[in-house]
């Protein structure tokens, strides 16, 4: 049995509609999955074990990690939440829901990955996203996605 799971939902300039792996050690291994399944050129070490899921966030990824053992689920979420990302939240709350713990850091428009805010509670969250979904336009060839950082 695995240790949880990371979801992420990329920006829009990742075609794919979600990353979904089982983390057997480190979550810090699927982000690194998901940066060379992409291509996205991420280049974390151990120490970047928190830092790794904001970095992701602040360049427009949802991202949600589970720790089955602590029953606790994490979500990061960026400036601008895209519909595909809003859709995932909705579709998988009764999932999330389950977690003993539920809470989440949300980025704001800044660089900066130690700038955030802490939510509580999956209702809590799944209203924070809806209102940074309210900021998404896609536009003809162009899109919300961060800078890479």
């Amino acid at each position: 049995m695995g240790r949880g799971k990371i979801y992420i939902i990329p920006n829009d300039d990742i075609l794919a509609d979600y990353f979904i792996e089982d983390v057997n050690n480190s979550h810090l291994d699927a982000i690194i999955n998901f940066s060379k399944k992409y291509k996205l050129g991420y280049e974390f070490d151990a120490a970047d074990y928190n830092k790794a899921p904001s970095v992701l966030a602040l360049n427009g990824h949802l991202v949600v990690k589970t720790e089955d053992d602590a029953n606790l689920a994490v979500f990061y979420l960026p400036d601008v939440i895209t519909d595909r990302q809003i859709m995932f939240l909705y579709q998988q709350k009764n999932l999330f829901a389950k977690y003993a713990t539920v809470g989440a850091y949300s980025f704001d428009n800044s660089d900066n990955f130690e700038n955030y805010e802490e939510i509580y509670g999956i209702d809590n969250i799944l209203k924070k996203a809806s209102n940074k979904n309210l900021f998404y336009t896609k536009k003809d060839g162009e899109n919300n996605a961060r800078k890479k950082i």
